[in-house]
């Protein structure tokens, strides 16, 4: 688990020797400071204008690398998680809240302080008087600058500007799988899954590495790959993109970080049409996980936009998730099913949270089909793919 998503109060001083012996980088989501910095608001108020992210104090980078050099530590002190707090109450504006500290027991008067700044939506954060914006660049030598008028705009504009991105990147999508489709017939039975990140602004991939991290990602359990291995990929504006005929799957990534996908869960069987729930969820979990694989790849660390729909349900058999054979007819009530979230990554990259939140959605799916579901329904049918981690 990594130190950017585990839940901070249980790291260690040993966690961090750890993670620092992996040589991990210091990058846009990642800063080493040696000691207690008194520029601590400047780095907190960058990583909060852009995708958030870690500092860890207590360790010195290597200047050429930007690898950790030696990690020994601070001395310990009471008041560190104090001294910290006082820096972004005393000095930003507007304060940048959503942080987590954790000041890790010591080890022989050594202790690390680790700070983890929330992309925020409250945006543009400033210090000095509210007068200068840091942003987040990863750049070796410039690690943090000072916001300019383009970047003062859209931080000042932020959520509207990334909306707008997001619808684009989803039209896009919907778009290229309905000309497709002109030579397909749509499967009985269609999900559509589709990840952003929250407040999308520019490229974080390069076109030529879309189509490797997507495979590079993929998930699989005893029945199902997301996305199936069989996919071939093929550019499109901005990303890559492939349809399996057979599976009836289309699925494409862009270089901003989005994911849609369009899966068949169900059958068509003399005249009548088949839903599974099952499979539904099954596909949740596998995505999920997915794109949890895309973004450690890729270094973001921020906050993603979740869509789930199910469309062709009117008329329909559904199968439950608990895994019986069960099954009774969908009414005229909802002829499709559309979920939203705004996730973090602390759930997304964090196995037992992220099956949390499944059995949640599980028992919600369910109720929506017209059956309620027990937990361990839900955890039954994730035993029978091999996905369920006891915690």
């Amino acid at each position: 688990m990594s130190l950017f998503t585990m839940p901070i109060a249980e790291i260690t001083f040993d966690d961090v020797v750890l993670f620092c012996n992996k040589g991990t980088k210091e990058g846009v989501s990642l800063d080493y400071k040696r000691d207690f910095p008194d520029d601590l608001a400047k780095s907190i108020c960058a990583f909060a204008n852009t995708w958030g992210g870690l500092i860890i104090i207590g360790v010195a980078e290597d200047k050429k690398s930007n690898k950790p050099a030696t990690y020994e530590g601070i001395d310990f002190e009471r008041g560190l998680s104090e001294k910290v707090m006082g820096k972004i109450l005393d000095s930003i504006s507007p304060p940048v809240l959503d942080v987590e500290i954790q000041v890790c027991d010591p080890v022989k008067d050594k202790t690390f302080v680790l700070i983890r700044i929330h992309e925020s939506n409250q945006t543009p954060h400033a210090i000095r008087n509210s007068t200068r914006a840091y942003i987040r660049t990863g750049d070796r030598n410039n690690p943090e600058e000072l916001a300019d008028i383009a970047n003062l705009e859209w931080l000042q504009n932020r959520r509207e500007k990334s909306e707008s991105l997001r619808r684009d990147l989803l039209s896009g999508a919907e778009t290229r799988y309905r000309l497709l489709l002109q030579d397909h017939t749509a499967p009985p039975g269609q999900l559509t899954l589709y990840f952003c990140p929250l407040y999308p602004r520019k490229q974080i991939v390069e076109i030529e590495g879309v189509a490797d991290a997507i495979r590079e990602s993929r998930v699989k359990d005893a029945y199902y790959a997301f996305p199936v291995e069989r996919h071939n990929f093929r550019p499109i504006k901005n990303g890559a993109m492939s349809f399996d005929k057979e599976y009836q799957q289309y699925f494409e990534a862009t270089t901003f970080g989005s994911i849609y996908s369009k899966l068949m869960v169900g059958r068509a069987e003399s005249g009548d049409r088949f839903i599974y729930a099952q499979m539904v969820l099954a596909h949740v979990d596998l995505a999920l996980a997915m794109i949890a694989n895309f973004y450690r790849r890729l270094g973001y660390w921020g906050n993603v936009e979740i869509m789930i729909t199910l469309d062709g349900l009117l008329g329909a058999y559904v199968q439950m998730t608990g895994g019986s054979a069960e099954q009774h007819i969908i009414g005229k009530t909802d002829s499709n099913l559309h979920w939203r979230f705004e996730q973090t990554q602390t759930v997304l990259d964090n196995d037992l949270a992220r099956q949390d939140w499944l059995v949640d959605f599980g028992k919600q799916l369910d109720w929506a089909l017209g059956r309620r579901t027990t937990d361990s329904e839900i955890i039954n049918s994730f035993k029978t793919r091999k996905r369920w981690i006891d915690g």
